[in-house]
């Protein structure tokens, strides 16, 4: 489904998007487009940003996280296949649980390490007090996949706990759980705004760089986290009433259409004739700019749902059930020796029988 998608998506970016318009930065569409045309292979097989080219790889620009994804997808049975190991053997969740904390705690320190060594602030718009930058390493920190596992595995560990308790009730108490929805709330909320003394200053200590660099990932998904978890157990509140509403069925559809395009309707709206036109920043020419190119492209992703990803999920869907066929043979339908039970026919299936 994400594979078919993407490469549609970069056959329009290659084929379509350049001829859209035209303005006094649209090379800068062209440069994707010819990208896209050079190194669409490296993009179908989720490599482009871990090897090493002669320049970066701009194809599908949002397309660096499909990479980290899929290596993410890779890599985990390794994590959670022991986990699962160990409770079969044990029907004990310690050793898992202590498993997982020890990788985490791995890519924990990786992360540490990596930036500390490198002197690389929390983002781009940031310089630490008395140094500079020294991230040599051809994967840019910001899509290197070791640097981002951290998130993966708070998924795994919700992925196992709601496994485990499927279909049990978890007791929570009134204010053990507005306690951890505070906490979770806070914790968000720090990863969001912490670093705004040092956006407006425009530069961070070493200290709190290296904090929120190797910790913020586990704050901001832990709180994801728990509000997954707490809707799924019915400790969600108004929250869960929100998250449930039916108006956001439709726009789940268009998710991932609306990621792969979304860059390239911000790119062609601000390299394009309409860059020309100069205007002062303020939030209100923001939220003008933002309400728009919101509407344009759920309408795009709409279309390209319905004109490509559909069919798409359809044929797939077609060629599985086809091959499935192929590799197991039809249940076998035996006659019964039993006159007069039913129309005479027994079916054998998973071993039992069915009059």
């Amino acid at each position: 489904r994400i594979s078919m998608l993407y490469a549609i998506v970069i056959g329009l970016t290659i084929a379509v998007f350049p001829y859209m318009s035209s303005g006094p930065h649209w090379f800068y569409v062209l440069m994707e487009s010819d990208d896209c045309r050079k190194n669409w292979w490296l993009n179908l097989l989720y490599i482009q940003t871990v090897v090493k080219v002669d320049e970066p790889v701009i194809c599908v620009g949002v397309s660096w996280y499909l990479v980290d994804d899929m290596i993410f997808h890779w890599v985990s049975p390794l994590v959670f296949y022991p986990m699962f190991y160990a409770f079969y053997k044990t029907k004990k969740h310690i050793i898992s649980f202590l498993w997982w904390l020890l990788v985490l705690l791995l890519f924990t320190f990786t992360v540490f390490y990596v930036f500390y060594t490198t002197k690389s602030p929390p983002g781009v718009f940031n310089a630490i007090e008395g140094y500079d930058k020294d991230y040599t390493f051809y994967v840019d920190s910001y899509v290197a996949p070791w640097l981002r596992y951290q998130a993966y595995l708070i998924g795994l560990i919700l992925g196992y706990v709601l496994h485990h308790t499927r279909g049990k009730e978890i007791k929570i108490g009134g204010t053990t759980n507005i306690l951890i929805w505070q906490a979770a709330f806070l914790s968000g909320f720090a990863v969001v705004y912490g670093l705004y003394d040092s956006k407006v200053k425009n530069s961070i200590n070493m200290f709190d760089a290296m904090m929120y660099n190797t910790f913020h990932r586990i704050a901001w998904n832990g709180a994801v986290a728990w509000v997954i978890f707490s809707c799924v157990k019915g400790y969600g509140g108004m929250v869960n009433e929100f998250l449930s509403w039916s108006a956001f069925a439709p726009l789940s559809r268009l998710t991932f259409s609306a990621y792969l395009i979304h860059m390239q309707i911000l790119t062609m709206f601000s390299t394009s004739v309409m860059s020309e036109f100069p205007s002062d920043d303020s939030w209100w020419i923001n939220v003008t700019y933002y309400l728009p190119s919101l509407m344009i492209t759920l309408v795009s992703a709409f279309l390209v749902a319905l004109l490509f990803e559909t069919p798409s999920i359809k044929v797939e869907k077609l060629l599985v059930e086809a091959v499935l066929k192929m590799l197991m043979p039809p249940t076998p339908i035996i006659p019964t020796s039993k006159a007069g039970q039913g129309n005479g026919i027994e079916i054998v299936k998973t071993g039992s029988t069915e009059d």
